[in-house]
Order: structure tokens, then C-alpha cells, then sequence
């Protein structure tokens, strides 16, 4: 689930058949108006106000985000062989992503390793929040 405070639930079915939050993901800015599980059920997709696209895997928490939009992004959407991600904006854009050759873990590391001295030393981080990066391997 998902809604205005930009946070996304993922919740488990126990055997009682009652819900219990599994799983939260925070990083929009805004609302979130759409998630797509992907077919492997490893990933999820989201649709942002904020203009972007995040792809959260669901064993680190970490994301990748897309910025093509440059609007309000309303639907999110896996094609059957999870190769290709699928955006819709009030941009009037339909971007499809090739997901095929994106490595997320490789990927999130280039990233992690690209912000670490920022992270490190700017004054605009807050220590107080969880380690960004703390769960990539090194």
C-alpha cells in the first residue's frame, strides 16, 4: 500500500488471515500513486508526485530512482517477462525503462560509492536518520 505521505507498506497474510506490516520503504517526496510488484516479486515499482520513478529491492530497502518525468508520475507497470518498466506521467510521457541489463546491486553500489563523501561530510545530512548506503556490499 501506499498513499499522500510518501511512505509504501508492504504487508504479509499470516495464518490467522490477518495483515501485518512486513516491510517500509520511505524516499518520495509527496505521494505515491501507483506500485507494480515485479514478476520475480523481488522488486517494487512507484509512481511518485515527485516526479519520479523508484525501483525498491525488497531485501536491502534500497532504490534506484528515474528522473525522465518532469511531472507528476501516476502509473507504474511491469511487463510479463519483468525485462521492461513501464511509466505514465501528467508529463503526456510514457517512458519504458530497459530493466533487462540493469544490475541493481551493482548499480546501487556505483551510486553509494559516487555519494559516499557527500553522505560522509556535508552538513545537509542528518545523523540522526539511518546509514544511507549502510546495507550495499562493498
Amino acid at each position: 500500500s501506499a498513499g499522500s505521505d510518501g511512505r509504501i507498506q508492504v504487508w504479509q497474510r499470516n495464518s490467522q488471515g490477518n495483515y501485518q506490516l512486513k516491510n517500509y520503504f520511505e524516499g518520495h517526496n509527496g505521494g505515491v500513486y501507483s506500485l507494480a510488484f515485479h514478476p520475480n516479486g523481488k522488486m517494487i515499482a512507484s509512481a511518485g508526485q515527485d516526479y519520479t520513478v523508484k525501483l525498491w529491492d525488497l531485501e536491502s530497502s534500497q532504490a534506484v530512482t528515474f528522473l525522465e518525468h518532469t511531472n507528476r508520475v501516476f502509473g507504474v507497470d511491469f511487463s510479463p517477462d519483468g525485462k521492461t518498466l513501464a511509466s505514465v506521467g501528467w508529463d503526456k510521457k510514457l517512458i519504458l525503462w530497459n530493466l533487462d541489463s540493469l544490475d541493481l546491486n551493482r548499480l546501487l553500489k556505483q551510486s553509494c560509492e559516487w555519494a559516499k563523501d557527500y553522505l560522509q561530510h556535508s552538513n545537509f545530512v542528518d545523523r540522526s536518520e539511518p546509514k544511507i548506503c549502510s546495507n550495499t556490499a562493498q
